[in-house]
């Protein structure tokens, strides 16, 4: 999963990202965590303005399917979180 720089600063520039996800409603939730977090996906900088996580294992696990998988989402920050409602057109 990639974040971009707004992304990254919605969530407050964090070392590792806790992920969450609504099944009912399809909406996946980030928030920032410490990396010694037993659920937290460590954030890895490989640009200037955008950082990844190995969200893999969060994906196979809740079954997200394959059709939203490498696309981009709009993201709207609800509180503490970043969420990304599955339901909506990506972006092109």
């Amino acid at each position: 999963m990639a974040l971009n720089e707004q992304a990254q600063e919605a969530l407050g520039k964090p070392d590792a990202i806790e992920l969450f996800y609504d099944r009912e409603d399809r909406i996946v939730g980030m928030k920032g965590a410490p990396r010694s977090s037993p659920d937290a996906y460590a954030v890895r900088h490989h640009a200037k303005h955008s950082s990844q996580i190995a969200g893999q294992s969060f994906l196979e696990f809740y079954e997200i399917p394959q059709n939203v998988r490498g696309r981009r989402y709009k993201a709207e920050k609800n509180g503490d979180f970043l969420t990304v409602d599955l339901t909506q057109d990506p972006e092109e």
